[in-house]
Formats: structure tokens, sequence, C-alpha cells
């Protein structure tokens, strides 16, 4: 092998271990966006202010669950919307507190899925002093 060739191959290695790098920092600034380790946002935690959380929470009022059944139906409905990622069905507060994805979901879409696949009046809550928005 000549020089050139293993020049070739010692930067395609480094560039390679660079890549990786970003990968394992992805998110690491708290986001779920690709950030580089110099950046800094003027609030001073360490997320860049143009880079948004990509998951938002909202919180749906759930009309007439009885029974814990009741509050599954409402998660398993909920799972089958494109760009919900996680959320609790709570029985006893009537609610459903749901982390989405904006992108591909919104508050009105997720309740009218419920309303329509599970039979359960749902509304979009406004937000609260937690930030869960509407």
């Amino acid at each position: 092998m000549n020089k050139k060739n293993i020049g070739a191959m010692v930067a395609g290695v480094a560039l390679l271990g660079a890549a990786a790098a970003m990968v394992r920092m992805a998110g690491a600034c708290g986001t779920s966006a690709f950030c580089d380790a110099g950046a800094r946002s003027s609030t001073g935690k360490g997320t860049p202010s143009n880079i948004q959380p990509k998951a938002q929470t909202c919180r749906l009022a759930v009309e007439g669950m009885s029974c814990p059944m009741c509050a599954h139906d409402v998660h398993s409905v909920l799972e089958t919307v494109p760009g919900f990622l996680d959320g609790d069905v709570s029985l006893d507060r009537g609610e459903a507190v749901v982390r989405y994805d904006p992108a591909r979901t919104n508050p009105r879409a997720l309740a009218q899925a419920v309303e329509a696949k599970a039979g359960y009046k749902t509304s979009v809550e406004p937000a609260d002093k937690k930030g869960v928005e509407p």
C-alpha cells in the first residue's frame, strides 16, 4: 500500500470517528434534534435557542370512562394515531396526558381519534401551570 492510500484510509477513519461522535451526541442537549458540542443558547442552558424539543404534551378530558378497561381502550386508540409517543390515561381523573410529535399530529386529532374509535366524548384541556399544552 502506498502513502497516498494510507493517508486516505486515515482520513476516512477520522471522518467516521467524528460522525460516530455526532451520533452519540444527538439529543445530549435535551432535545431530539442534532446539536453540536459548541452550541450554547442565549438562555445559558446549553440548548441552542433555535432548536425546539420535538415532543409536546397535551391533556385530554375523557368523559364516560367507568372501569380500567375503558382507560385501556382509550390508550389503545391513542397508540394507533401516527405521532403518538406515549401517554397516561387516568380513570380517576377522567383524562389522558399525552406526549406527541407535533410534526405528525395535534391535540385535536388525538381527541377526535378517541371519540371516533372508542366512543368517549373527548376535549382538549387548556394549558396548565405545569406547562402541559392544549
